[in-house]
């Protein structure tokens, strides 16, 4: 880890703490990161303008992966780097079955979320931009996010979703008890992934591969894995995912893991070579 040039990161339990904010401590650390010409990236399942919240208050660099990949986004030109939207003919059809089974379903765009007007006095996801047809749509969407506080009706969408093969569940917490009283499904034109993502903008920006660092918790992180020579894993991921890594944190996000790292095992020694 002598020459990193680029850090990849996710948000939720690895970037940001249990609440979801970010530490002073953390801040300051990127910032200097990126003073000294390090690309820090925010990489998340997450939409796009949840990631450019975070990439701003952290003082990341102004380049965004989001939706799992569906878009590479500079927030400070109001530049679409890379967008691979899910087309009409598949948004017409989730719709549709999502309003058959009064599931919510929530269309991730650039610069909004979008969401039926029937689930408007609904609590688990939160949005201004209200439609009640596929056509007042005024963005192309990245991924769609189907959520319910019924598991059952849930499992059936994706049972539906997994029979189109151009579409796929990208992460859904389905398989577990959910922290909220909640289920969801993230869906996203089949081969998008935050590793082949990674790839697309580091060869924009002419940066090796050898020289990137990526930092997650959880299995939709493992795309970023794969693709990464250094890849860390959170303390407070789980052993299953932790295998995948060649890193582990010594501390959780709720206490500064990434940026505790970053700082013994990167910033340390460029400090080292200016002090030389």
């Amino acid at each position: 880890m002598n020459n990193i040039k680029c850090i990849i990161l996710d948000i939720d339990y690895t970037l940001t703490k249990s609440d979801n904010s970010i530490s002073d401590y953390t801040i300051s650390i990127i910032k200097e990161l990126t003073k000294r010409g390090i690309y820090v990236i925010i990489c998340t399942g997450r939409p796009n303008i949840y990631a450019v919240e975070k990439s701003k208050i952290s003082n990341a660099s102004p380049i965004v992966i989001s939706d799992n990949g569906a878009l590479i986004y500079n927030y400070e030109e109001d530049n679409i780097l890379y967008k691979n939207n899910i087309s009409k003919t598949y948004l017409n059809q989730i719709w549709d079955l999502s309003l058959t089974k009064n599931v919510d379903c929530v269309l991730n765009a650039v610069h909004t979320r979008y969401r039926h007007k029937k689930f408007i006095n609904s609590t688990y996801i939160k949005t201004n931009s209200y439609i009640d047809s596929i056509n007042n749509l005024k963005e192309d969407v990245l991924q769609l996010v189907l959520s319910s506080t019924n598991k059952e009706e849930l499992l059936d969408c994706k049972k539906y979703i997994n029979n189109i093969e151009e579409l796929e569940v990208t992460n859904t917490n389905l398989n577990r008890i959910p922290e909220k009283n909640y289920y969801f499904c993230d869906v996203n034109v089949k081969g998008n992934s935050k590793g082949k993502s990674i790839i697309r903008l580091i060869n924009m920006l002419n940066i090796d591969i050898n020289d990137v660092i990526c930092f997650g918790d959880s299995m939709n992180d493992i795309s970023m894995f794969d693709v990464c020579k250094h890849k860390v894993a959170m303390k407070n991921s789980s052993d299953e995912f932790k295998k995948n890594a060649n890193y582990i944190t010594e501390y959780t996000n709720d206490e500064d893991g990434v940026a505790r790292f970053i700082e013994t095992n990167i910033l340390s020694k460029i400090r080292k070579k200016f002090i030389l």
